[in-house]
């Protein structure tokens, strides 16, 4: 909206298709971004119920073949059941990342909150995701997400 009432301010010649053409077109770095095709590798700042919801349905309409595995890093004081609950029914294959700072949760920790399911357990996002990939297949899905740190220390890495 403020963006909107800028424009209007400086009077330019944009019209309303104009302004709807190019907000459709706006991503937000870090949500539902995709960064490598084979195996197709997903990163997305997901780090609550809510937005694990909206990432689980989201993955969920993906036309994927083969398996999903999914490398997760949070903060400890982040809904971690809640938003891993959100996940479980669209991974095939967890792999854990313990993250580093007050704030960050373990490995274990994460692990604690996913019952039987079957995880990796990596000191960082990077061993994680590395984990994934060797794992991965060219027609699975790698979803990295769980925390703007866990996002940004792998795209970070990718430059």
């Amino acid at each position: 909206m403020t963006a909107l009432a800028v424009l209007e301010q400086l009077e330019l010649a944009i019209s309303p298709e104009q302004i709807m053409t190019g907000l459709k077109s706006v991503q937000l770095s870090g949500r539902f971004q995709q960064i490598n095709c084979a195996p197709r590798v997903i990163v997305d700042v997901a780090h609550n119920p809510h937005a694990a919801a909206l990432l689980a349905k989201r993955i969920a309409e993906l036309p994927v073949e083969g398996a999903c595995h999914a490398v997760v890093g949070m903060l400890h004081d982040k809904d971690i059941g809640g938003t891993l609950k959100e996940m479980i029914p669209q991974v095939d294959h967890w792999h854990l990342a313990s993250l580093s700072g007050p704030r960050a949760a373990s490995c274990d920790e994460l692990a604690s909150y996913l019952g039987q399911q079957a995880h990796y357990c990596h000191a960082s996002v990077e061993k994680a995701y590395q984990s994934a990939l060797v794992q991965a297949k060219d027609e699975d899905l790698v979803i990295v997400f769980g925390s703007f740190f866990t996002v940004a220390e792998l795209l970070a890495r990718r430059k």
